[in-house]
């Protein structure tokens, strides 16, 4: 029987690993920028299973794990020359790994909806995978100005999976900085670029947007106060991303030049650079959370059942069968 000493170092050695692997996918995609050729750390192998005494009872690698992702049209893929490069394709080399339900175009009716029906997402995993399928990460995409339904979101899909690990997603664009005139909100940098027909990618250079728009940080009072709700109701994990590292204290303009690369022309969709730092953020946290919690990514997690959406927060747009601007995708069709 190996003695605790033995046990200690195996775990030091594992985690160890975990973070140098996640390390050196980053310093690759730094060094490289935009170009950046990109292989997930799949191989990464997470201890999980823990008893209350903290004995280890398993590990999984981020390979194994099965993820729905649901979300509007960063999660769908708009805007890239492959849109199979968003972060939900890269989560794991295995397409029978993961479901993705994504909005391809969110405000094409009132009001803007980022999220298909309850009813459809559960007819969409039994197509795909019959009615008691298993996830292990559940991520739901959103932006500071969307996020419309989400609570309720958040409720079900705890609600029918107990023991996924469920992430917030919530991608913080340049287009959504404040636009002022005379000291009075008028929309965001989007309507503004809008309503003056400007290109936000040919506009940062000019000397009106250093000198004369009036850009500001947008209040986020409201989206901090669901998302600390959601996670003490809920037992979910948020990931601001790129939140964190904006400095509030500069020229919200230097932020949005100074990650410029992150974004396309728009400011709006991630690039493919954007997408994959999504993907070692979500990684990272499945990683945090599988060392710290107990009884989480378990070989047979729970399967609960669906809460019946009787507010009708998602009811306003048909499956993607009906619908040209919804997509799914997964299950075996997928390879």
């Amino acid at each position: 029987m190996a003695s605790l000493k033995d046990f200690l170092l195996l775990v030091y050695l594992v985690v160890a690993a975990g973070v140098l692997t996640l390390t050196s996918i980053k310093r690759s995609v730094d060094n490289n920028s935009r170009s950046a050729s990109y292989v997930p750390a799949t191989n990464l192998r997470v201890i999980v299973n823990h008893k209350p005494d903290g004995t280890v009872t398993g590990s999984r690698t981020l390979a194994d794990l099965r993820y729905l992702t649901l979300g509007s049209s960063n999660t769908y893929g708009v805007g890239l020359t492959n849109r199979y490069s968003a972060y939900p394709f890269l989560l794991s080399p295995n397409p029978t790994k993961v479901s993705n339900i994504a909005v391809k175009q969110a405000d094409v009716a009132p009001p803007k909806v980022l999220y298909p029906s309850v009813s459809c997402i559960k007819q969409s995993i039994n197509e795909l995978y019959g009615p008691d399928e298993e996830f292990d990460v559940i991520v739901l995409e959103h932006d500071i100005i969307d996020f419309h339904g989400l609570y309720n979101l958040a409720q079900i899909m705890r609600t029918r999976y107990p023991d996924a690990i469920i992430i917030l997603l919530c991608v913080w664009a340049p287009a959504h900085f404040d636009w002022y005139v005379n000291n009075e909100r008028r929309g965001t940098f989007y309507d503004w670029a809008n309503s003056h027909s400007v290109a936000f990618y040919d506009f940062m250079s000019t000397a009106k947007f250093h000198n004369k728009l009036d850009i500001r940080w947008p209040d986020q009072k409201q989206l901090i106060n669901l998302h600390k709700r959601i996670e003490n109701e809920f037992n979910t994990q948020l990931l601001f991303y790129l939140h964190d590292d904006f400095d509030r204290r500069k020229d919200p303009k230097e932020c949005i030049l100074q990650y410029t690369y992150y974004f396309q022309k728009d400011h709006l969709h991630l690039t493919q650079f954007g997408h994959r730092g999504v993907v070692q953020s979500i990684q990272k946290i499945v990683n945090d959370v599988a060392h710290h919690q107990s009884n989480i990514l378990l070989q047979q997690p729970r399967v609960g059942t669906w809460l019946d959406d009787n507010k009708g927060e998602y009811d306003t747009m048909s499956c993607p069968s009906l619908n040209e601007f919804m997509q799914i995708e997964g299950g075996e069709d997928s390879i």
